[in-house]
């Protein structure tokens, strides 16, 4: 699952950001070079009222975007 925007819920910043979460990995990735193929476009980027808001939608996110993939399991690793 990936954004590519301002990430205007949490950050106050003009710079684009790409944030990539993955399914079905427990791996520490973090800092590494990676190369992403986006498959679908699941909705476009929103501001929420807060964090916990976010944290609920990423949740029908990751939902949404298990079952694009056919992952029966959510997606969890």
């Amino acid at each position: 699952m990936m954004n590519i925007g301002h990430a205007p819920t949490v950050h106050a910043d003009p710079h684009l950001r790409v944030e990539v979460h993955f399914l079905k990995s427990s791996k520490d990735l973090y800092g590494a070079e990676l190369e992403m193929a986006p498959q679908f476009f699941l909705r476009g980027e929103q501001k929420f009222a807060g964090v916990e808001e976010l944290k609920k939608q990423l949740q029908g996110d990751r939902q949404r975007t298990a079952e694009l993939l056919g992952f029966k399991d959510g997606g969890m690793p």
